[in-house]
């Protein structure tokens, strides 16, 4: 186990297939690279989709066997070449240096130290491996003692700082106090949707991060080495898996992309190179969560902010005059709809927020309420933005790891009972919402099923509830 600083010194390295270079340094850097949560994996991500075989990267990556990692083998992606610490260096160059694209990984313009200025921003491999490892040490040193570290061993302090973001206020613990945010998700916001269900702020950034790094700053699959997500190759670690371009990449503020103007207050180094935010440091990687939600600054997530600030998340759905909604029921709380009219309420805004935290803020808006996105065909909604709502559901209800809200239910006027019936004259109700969304019912088949046909009888028929 490692105690002592590794001090970076300039050298010339670079893989060359005829006499391959390795040693020590090498091995220091797959080490490096390897605890920072970079794979060696010949299978790659382009746009979605797989190139190449053998284990993913990220977290689903494995590591070389022991004699190979101190030799700076230039790796391919085609499916005939081998793992190898050239296609670490690739990923590494790939997630942190802006011209570079995933299908550069693989290639040998990746797999060495860069050194050029870009857009008057000089990158350095060496230099941006620094700055990560300045970060990782720092957070290595603090909780040494802990090979795997979890969401709960955070400490009180740290989740009060961070759900202060939603209240205005941006103060890293252990580190510095920024700018960028406004008041977003408050505590009266909140507690319009505690009457669901008693939970607290924190619960949210604890679902996210339980949602995207199965709970796991580090030690996942070996000691202290930092969660990195397998499905992407953007780099994206910890609790919040913010992709690395915003973060300490490209788009960060000592970035090398064309329009460096990412989210200000999630990036590790500002233009100076000067420390800003530790994303290794468990606890001010969860309140980026936050301030990824809530920042204003750049290019954001922002969703809290258009959910809550802004309300440009907020849209009115009218029902049609044949079905209208008539009530919502979210566990034992009934509410009327008015004349068949109904604007999204905190808790539809707060499923809109955290889909868009996965999806980004763009994939909601105000032109279609929460309940008109799910009475929607599914075939209308496309792959994101189901993705993104259920995401949003399996945050808000799962009970296991999640908030375990109770789903929402809306309940729709469907007619009155006919003559002959024993209800005749009474109105009757079927329900639609959130759980038969997630069990893939669409809204018009769980209509035409209450309303029967001649060779069909109804089912689904429900009473008509109030509040």
């Amino acid at each position: 186990q490692r105690t002592e600083p590794i001090r970076l010194v300039r050298r010339e390295l670079g893989p060359d297939e005829d006499e391959p270079m390795q040693g020590a340094d090498v091995a220091m850097l797959e080490e490096m690279l390897w605890q920072l949560g970079v794979s060696p994996s010949t299978r790659i991500r382009i746009d979605g989709y797989d190139v190449g075989s053998g284990p993913g990267p990220g977290i689903t990556g494995q590591r070389l066997p022991e004699g190979e990692r101190s030799v700076l083998r230039l790796g391919t992606t085609d499916g005939q070449g081998r793992a190898s610490v050239g296609l670490m260096l690739g990923r590494f160059n790939y997630f942190s240096h802006w011209p570079l694209g995933a299908g550069d990984i693989g290639t040998e313009r990746a797999q060495t130290f860069i050194h050029e200025t870009v857009n008057d921003i000089v990158y350095d491999t060496l230099d941006e491996l620094r700055k990560h490892w300045t970060h990782y040490l720092e957070a290595y040193d603090r909780s040494s003692n802990l090979p795997r570290f979890l969401y709960s061993r955070l400490e009180n302090a740290e989740l009060e700082a961070a759900v202060s973001v939603f209240d205005g206020q941006i103060n890293y613990p252990r580190g510095n106090e920024l700018e960028g945010v406004d008041p977003t998700y408050t505590v009266e916001r909140h507690e319009q949707v505690r009457r669901y269900h008693d939970f607290e702020r924190a619960d949210i950034l604890r679902a996210i991060a339980n949602k995207e790094a199965s709970g796991i700053q580090w030690g996942g699959t070996t000691p202290y080495r930092i969660t990195v997500g397998g499905a992407d190759e953007s780099g994206s670690s910890g609790f919040n898996q913010i992709q690395n371009r915003h973060t300490y990449g490209g788009r960060a503020l000592d970035g090398t992309h064309r329009d460096p103007v990412g989210c200000i207050p999630v990036s590790a180094y500002d233009r100076q190179g000067n420390s800003q935010v530790n994303h290794y440091d468990p606890g001010q990687n969860i309140m980026a969560i936050a301030v990824w939600l809530a920042g204003v600054q750049g290019s954001c997530g922002r969703s809290f902010r258009l959910a809550f600030r802004s309300e440009s998340y907020s849209g009115t759905f009218h029902s049609p005059a044949d079905t209208l909604l008539h009530s919502m029921r979210t566990g034992s709380v009934i509410e009327a709809v008015e004349n068949g009219a109904h604007t999204d309420d905190t808790y539809e805004l707060l499923a809109k927020a955290i889909g868009g935290y996965n999806q980004g803020a763009g994939i909601f808006d105000g032109s279609r309420s929460w309940v008109e996105w799910l009475i929607q065909p599914f075939s209308e909604l496309g792959t994101a933005r189901r993705t993104a709502m259920r995401y949003a559901i399996d945050i808000m209800h799962s009970p296991q790891h999640q908030l375990g809200m109770p789903y929402r239910a809306y309940i729709w006027r469907g007619g009155t009972y006919p003559e002959g019936h024993e209800q005749a004259g009474g109105e009757w109700c079927f329900a639609y919402g959130e759980r038969e969304w997630m069990a893939g019912s669409t809204w018009e088949e769980t209509r035409d099923a209450a309303f029967g046909d001649v060779e069909t009888e109804p089912s689904g028929r429900m009473a008509c509830e109030a509040g």
